[in-house]
């Protein structure tokens, strides 16, 4: 069980290179990984539509010749793991609602503004938390943290 936030992580990293023809970089750091110790309460599961949420949504960012670089963390008492995309960005605007319910950028036949709120929620109850970092016209990245116990 200790590594399966990397692996979840790096296998939906295939499936969306593959469904979506971008390029998707993994870079992992395995240092500590000896010390992670999931919480009883981590449901394996949430965790891979979390991460399967956030690498579509930078899939669907990017245009043709889009990047996607995908780095694991593990520190004493946290796991990491963030997606960078070299897509649109996220205006400022838009950065204040893209945990609510039904919000979306997308247009309608491609998104329900679910993903990122079920993702926040997910994170929440698990005691972690989801950082977003973007700039219009160079990309976006979301970090996922959650606590080692």
């Amino acid at each position: 069980r200790s590594s399966f936030v990397s692996v979840t992580v790096y296998l939906g990293a295939i499936f969306v290179s593959r469904s979506f023809g971008i390029s998707i970089a993994c870079h992992e750091t395995y240092a500590k990984v000896y010390v992670l110790h999931c919480t009883s309460s981590l449901v394996e599961d949430q965790i891979k539509q979390v991460a399967l949420n956030i690498l579509n949504n930078a899939a669907d960012a990017c245009e043709k010749n889009g990047r996607v670089k995908i780095t694991t963390e593990c520190g004493d008492n946290f796991i990491k793991f963030s997606v960078k995309d070299n897509g649109k960005g996220i205006s400022t605007e838009d950065q204040k609602h893209i945990f609510e319910p039904f919000f979306t950028t997308k247009a309608a036949i491609k998104g329900t503004g679910l993903g990122l709120a079920v993702s926040f929620g997910i994170i929440k109850n698990h005691g972690g938390r989801i950082d977003v970092d973007s700039e219009r016209g160079k990309g976006t990245t979301f970090s996922v943290t959650l606590p080692i116990q």
